[in-house]
């Protein structure tokens, strides 16, 4: 095999591999995004705790941290106080990395979801 040959095949999986976190990185901003949009509603319409629970996805998280689990190449920065503007609930997330906000918000989602399957 030419050298050649073994750089091109190289740069195909590192392409395909890039091209996979883009798409999983996609996926995951718009279940983040549908979530937040669905509690919203469902406050809105006063929906119960457990219309709410079940409604909401998981699966791109759990493809993602199957694939790498390493959500702090989605977003290199810690969250910074600008970020949460005047919520005061979110100053003791401020200086977290990716990881451990997403993974903390899954967290809870998963457990929710658990407790919510006894009720």
């Amino acid at each position: 095999m030419t050298i050649w040959k073994e750089l091109y095949e190289i740069f195909v999986k590192e392409r395909q591999r890039w091209h996979d976190l883009s798409g999983d990185k996609q996926t995951l901003a718009f279940e983040i995004k549908a979530n937040l949009t669905f509690l919203a509603d469902g406050f809105a319409n006063k929906s119960t705790a457990k219309q709410l629970i079940v409604g909401l996805e998981d699966k791109a998280f759990k493809q993602m941290l199957s694939k790498n689990g390493d959500f702090n190449r989605l977003q290199t920065k810690k969250l910074n106080i600008a970020t949460i503007g005047r919520y005061a609930e979110f100053k003791k997330y401020v200086g977290k990395d990716t990881q451990y906000l997403i993974n903390n918000a899954y967290a809870r989602l998963i457990s929710l979801k658990k407790l919510s399957a006894h009720w």
